[in-house]
């Protein structure tokens, strides 16, 4: 047996019970019973002391090997002692580990057990034949989904977007997906107020009915500078917010005159974290890319309150909603962060359950006369006090006429 040089520096070993052993030294029995001494690691001498008195013969210095009997008893209880406690605390530690690890992924899968459970999808079986909707953002995501559906249930549907060869393509899919030929596109870029103002003509001159006005499309921009449209607007506001209120505005005599007609806004549980300051509507003050999400959303839910009064008693409804976590281009955007991302799929909705909320506030019988309201998994939920606040949303609603170019 060959012990390292650092076992051999002669460590005695604590405890209260004695060792024993015998020993032949000099051709004589004796019982050995170390006490507790021990070598520093500067090569100071060791004594070992036993019951009868005698000390060790030629006690080693530190550094030295010592192959006595003696020396190799206390060098192996040295390497025991030390060794022992350091392979339980990694035999521990790697046990704790993995029941950390099953314990996370144990909860991973109950959260997303939970939240297929709790998913509710439109049970309506409504048709829509002979129906008008008009969805904007409807190439991809949510917004495509949605029109998917309507059209699966009969409707005429017109895709506002802003590439008309991919609203074209998506038109043509639908077609045959479900044998619904009535699918068209109709080039809108909400950015630009020119844009929409041509499509709402569009609309108006081609159309004698509009029964569905779905706002649904949005936008999230990973970059940390804010960006102007053409019309001095910033980005975000003006694709979530100003280009669906021009777009509304213009089209409601036909909506009124196509009653009872519905007109939904695809909010987000994002308003909570959505400030409405009139002093900074474009981010002329500052900008930060993640909170103006949340503003945008929250004007969309206070548009919808202002627009629900406006409308009272004339067959139009407005409600808004949030479709849930869901995989969109701007569920990635508002992440910027590929990763992450893809690790939050595992929790995230499709787009066809994503659009469950929307279908069903254009489809429920029961919601014919609702207006006002905001919905989350297809029924009425607590909406922030910001949301529904009567004056900001009022101010709201003539801040924008202006910027839009309703107001003089």
């Amino acid at each position: 047996m060959i012990l390292s040089r650092f076992a051999s520096r002669h460590f005695c070993v604590e405890g209260e019970a004695s060792h024993r052993m015998k020993s032949t030294a000099h051709g004589q029995e004796k019982i050995l019973d170390p006490q507790v001494c021990r070598s520093d690691f500067n090569g100071s001498e060791l004594y070992e002391d036993y019951e009868d008195g005698a000390s060790l013969k030629g006690a080693k210095k530190s550094g030295e090997l010592d192959y006595s009997p003696q020396g190799l008893l206390i060098s192996s209880m040295a390497l025991e002692a030390f060794e022992k406690p350091g392979q339980k605390l990694r035999e521990i530690t790697s046990k704790m580990m993995w029941l950390v690890v099953r314990a996370l992924l144990l909860l991973l899968l109950i959260i997303k057990l939970y939240m297929k459970l709790s998913s509710r999808r439109c049970r309506c079986r409504g048709r829509l034949d002979g129906k008008t909707a008009l969805v904007t953002g409807g190439t991809h995501g949510i917004g495509k989904a949605t029109v998917a559906e309507l059209a699966r249930r009969g409707a005429r549907v017109l895709i506002a977007c802003q590439d008309f060869c991919s609203g074209r393509k998506v038109a043509e899919e639908i077609k045959r997906e479900t044998g619904n030929s009535e699918v068209f596109a109709l080039h809108c870029d909400l950015s630009s107020l020119e844009s929409v103002r041509t499509c709402a003509e569009t609309i108006l001159r081609t159309e004698k009915h509009l029964h569905l006005l779905i706002n649904n499309a949005a936008v999230a921009i990973p970059r940390d500078e804010r960006v102007l449209t053409g019309d001095g607007l910033e980005q975000h506001m003006a694709v979530n917010h100003f280009g669906h209120f021009l777009l509304t505005h213009l089209l409601l005599e036909l909506l009124k005159k196509s009653q009872p007609s519905r007109i939904v806004n695809v909010s987000s549980l994002a308003h909570l974290f959505g400030k409405i300051e009139f002093d900074n509507l474009n981010s002329e003050r500052k900008y930060h890319r993640y909170r103006i999400y949340g503003d945008t959303k929250l004007a969309n839910a206070l548009f919808t309150m202002e627009l629900s009064r406006r409308l009272k008693g004339t067959g139009v409804t407005a409600n808004c909603c949030h479709p849930g976590g869901t995989v969109t281009k701007v569920a990635r955007n508002v992440v910027n962060f590929d990763p992450l991302f893809w690790v939050g799929r595992f929790f995230l909705k499709s787009s066809v359950e994503g659009a469950q909320t929307t279908v069903h506030l254009c489809l429920s019988e029961k919601l014919e006369n609702v207006s006002g309201k905001y919905f989350i998994e297809c029924r009425e939920a607590w909406m922030s006090s910001r949301a529904k606040d009567p004056a900001v949303a009022k101010k709201l609603w003539e801040r924008s006429e202006y910027l839009v170019g309703l107001a003089n």
